[in-house]
């Protein structure tokens, strides 16, 4: 193998062998590097599929889970993934076991995980399919001036002068990036023993649904299947709209079947219904790094040269596609080069696979410890309830699904002395619950799929549901609760008489709505109910519609004085904070009146109180009222006395 030296220059011929994510992710990062340093070189990019059109055609044979790393990694080049292409976005993940479930909020607020499609979306029902992102990516790379040739590449010949070979033709190059990936039919490469990755077959499918229905099982989140002793290294469900992706990889030389899945007893209750199969596929995902992946005008990136472990795969097309772009242009196009400058970033990698091994080995066998999958409810569930803390068993756990964090990190997390301290405490409690047989209160279960709570009244009745309602949810659950109400506070009605005679404040009896602590994990609503539409699932209020999962009617009653009112009658009602300051200053008032009264019979007629009920509220208000006329007011009124 040659070990010369060579450089990037104008009109310098670049091919690439691949149009996934690989392939123009490098092609704009080369033309990037390549402006900047007033270098023009002339890129080719080989792809034979075309990736809008559905079924096998576009199929690119993954979950499709765009990871926040990778997003911001996107936004360097100065693309924003267009709406069309984003197909659910995913707030948090669910992960169930047969004892429990529980749902991991994404530790990284500022930037959404996605799910989209990388083809153009399962063969059947393709008026439903929005877009493929592996085909708007390549178009961004063709806007940039990119030539793309829709043709099979054969071979890769290394001997002598670089050049590839297509069914229609042989051309020179002065680079050769491959980054077909290992799903796609290999190239011959002459001049190099170039030997692929190790590879693992999973099983994938799409089911199709009703999107209404797929939104209320799901709700928002990617859910993760712990199932002990069945096989699986993972078992996932991911929503994308009307469609589900089910993605099912085993410890062995094959996988589990989808529909075996499927049938679990812990997977069953989070299938909307009813569903059908609209495709599924077997692909095949890398496990160990390629070897002798650079030469002399010749590298490979992305999943043909290394691929972080079972996630993010997408994410590894990028570093690997960055650095090798960066490599070119900055340094050069030989071995020495790609060994000194490239290497290290895949060698690292795949290093941190090592670790990702570790990892999902560990994984494996604690799933199948009842005590070990409690415990980590219980870890969870605790950082869930406290957000404030650095919640390390949280961030591992949601690394590990989605990729954010590197294996090593997540390790580092996990094996802290503060954290495997806490983790062997929490282990001791359980084990020790499982032998005696105590039954533990434990973090509260995952209420899947997003629900819409509205309570109207803010009473008795209205505030202790929210109170009981709200703490029982998990923080990060996808359930709105909203509160509608007249009045902004919640009165305690019991002493209303204290109030209306002076005993006490109005303050000692009201407490602002908003300023309850947990006023941070429901909406409350200043207006007042006009109309119930429980058919149709909506309250018309003062302030708009509306719409409801369940409904709380909470709403109290009102005092009927229709045949007790007339236009010389001093009547009032203690219901309302309201009534009570008007009573109040009616008793003051009655006494500045019979003050300048002469005349001692209409003095008498304007000191005669009546009160109409002798129940808790009639009996006190009337012991009140003495009190407040013998103790306080004929002090001050000697006349009235």
């Amino acid at each position: 193998m040659r070990k010369g030296r060579f450089r990037l220059e104008n009109g310098s011929k670049v091919a690439i062998v691949g149009g996934g994510p690989a392939g123009s992710l490098f092609a704009l990062y080369l033309l990037r590097y390549a402006a900047e340093r007033n270098i023009r070189p002339d890129i080719t990019l080989y792809e034979e599929r075309k990736f809008n059109e559905s079924g096998s055609r576009g199929c690119k044979g993954c979950a499709g889970i765009l990871s926040i790393s990778f997003l911001k990694n996107l936004r360097e080049l100065g693309l924003n993934i267009p709406g069309e292409i984003i197909q659910s976005k995913i707030e948090q993940y669910a992960v169930h076991s047969p004892y429990t479930s529980i749902s991991i909020s994404n530790p990284e607020r500022d930037i959404e995980i996605v799910s989209i499609y990388r083809g153009g979306g399962p063969a059947r029902l393709v008026s439903e399919n929005p877009g493929s992102f592996d085909g708007w990516l390549l178009e961004q790379a063709k806007s940039m001036g990119i030539c793309v040739v829709n043709q099979r590449v054969s071979a890769i010949d290394l001997e002598g002068k670089a050049g590839i070979e297509t069914d229609q033709k042989k051309e020179s190059y002065d680079q050769i990036v491959l980054a077909t990936g290992i799903n796609a039919a290999p190239a011959v490469i002459r001049g190099l023993n170039y030997v692929p990755p190790e590879t693992r077959r999973m099983a994938m499918a799409e089911l199709h649904a009703d999107a209404e229905q797929a939104r209320i099982v799901l709700g928002n989140a990617a859910h993760i299947f712990l199932i002990p002793r069945s096989g699986l290294i993972f078992g996932t469900l991911v929503p994308k709209g009307p469609f589900v992706n089910v993605s099912v990889m085993g410890s062995g030389e094959t996988s589990m079947p989808v529909t075996d899945f499927l049938k679990n007893e812990v997977v069953r209750p989070l299938l909307p219904v009813p569903y059908e199969f609209a495709c599924h596929c077997r692909p095949l995902a890398a496990i160990r790094s390629a070897r002798n992946y650079f030469a002399d005008r010749f590298v490979a990136i992305g999943d043909a040269a290394v691929s972080r472990l079972y996630k993010d795969g997408i994410g590894s097309s990028l570093l690997t596609a960055r650095e090798a772009a960066r490599t070119i242009v900055d340094h050069g196009l030989s071995y020495r080069d790609f060994h000194r400058y490239y290497g290290p970033l895949c060698e690292g990698v795949s290093r941190d696979n090592r670790w990702g091994k570790l990892l999902f080995w560990i994984n494996d066998k604690a799933k199948d410890s009842r005590t070990f999958l409690l415990a980590q409810h219980r870890l969870i569930g605790d950082e869930q309830s406290h957000v404030k803390g650095s919640r390390p068993f949280t961030k591992a756990s949601w690394g590990m699904f989605s990729g954010t964090y590197s294996y090593k990190e997540i390790w580092a997390m996990v094996s802290h002395p503060l954290s495997f301290g806490r983790l062997l405490w929490v282990l001791l409690q359980e084990g020790f619950s499982v032998l005696s047989d105590v039954k533990r209160s434990y973090p509260k279960r995952l209420h899947v799929g997003s629900r819409k709570v509205l309570i109207l009244g803010s009473g008795f009745g209205g505030t202790y549901v929210l109170r009981h309602l709200v703490p029982s949810l998990n923080r990060n659950e996808n359930v709105e609760t909203t509160m509608v109400s007249d009045e902004n506070f919640f009165l305690f009605s019991p002493l209303l008489h204290q109030v209306a005679m002076g005993g006490i404040e109005t303050r000692h009896i009201a407490y602002p709505i908003r300023r309850l602590h947990w006023r941070d994990r429901f909406n409350f609503v200043h207006a007042r109910v006009e109309k119930i539409d429980l058919q149709g699932r909506e309250v018309l209020t003062t302030a708009g519609a509306f719409s409801f999962d369940y409904l709380v009617l909470a709403l109290g009653s009102i005092p009927d004085v229709s045949r007790l009112t007339s236009p010389d009658a001093h009547l009032f009602t203690l219901k309302t904070l309201h009534d009570s300051m008007l009573i109040r200053n009616h008793v003051i008032g009655i006494f500045e009146q019979a003050s300048a009264q002469k005349d001692p019979e209409k003095r008498r007629q304007l000191l005669s109180f009546v009160v109409a009920g002798a129940g808790y509220i009639g009996v006190q208000l009337v012991t009140e009222l003495r009190d407040l006329i013998f103790r306080n007011l004929i002090k001050v009124y000697l006349t009235v006395a």
